[in-house]
């Protein structure tokens, strides 16, 4: 991890959410998962579902091409509850095309470029941050 996505502030909140999703590829990728739920707190239900997903593709014999994500627009909102420092980061997230291919053809999933916008809640921590959350906005 890069040493300014562990830093607490803003900037910090930001190159977090920029790393987060270089695993995230990383892990279609490769199918090597432990990477998401170490950034992430347990319970962050997009990031185990994300993570799951992956490794269903995995152990069935498949592999994950494409998909990569190119985040956009960050606005931090910048959180603090007694001790504990969040931060609330919103993205605009772009997908390239993407093919899941399983074992024979008749499973392979292709699906073009897509988009969202999604929402990291983080969790300051003593070594950087955690994904609490990760929410995909309406």
């Amino acid at each position: 991890m890069p040493d300014a996505a562990k830093a607490h502030t803003k900037a910090g909140a930001k190159a977090f959410v920029e790393y987060f999703w270089q695993v995230v590829d990383y892990a279609q990728a490769t199918g090597d998962t432990p990477a998401i739920t170490a950034l992430s707190l347990g319970g962050c239900k997009g990031c185990e579902g994300g993570a799951r997903s992956i490794e269903k593709v995995y152990a069935a014999g498949g592999s994950i091409r494409g998909g990569q994500t190119r985040p956009s627009r960050y606005r931090v909102e910048w959180l603090k509850a007694g001790k504990l420092q969040l931060a609330y980061v919103t993205i605009d997230l772009r997908f390239s095309n993407q093919t899941v291919d399983m074992p024979g053809s008749a499973n392979d999933k292709t699906s073009g470029g897509s988009h969202a916008r999604d929402r990291l809640e983080l969790l300051a921590t003593h070594d950087g941050w955690k994904v609490a959350q990760l929410v995909v906005l309406p």
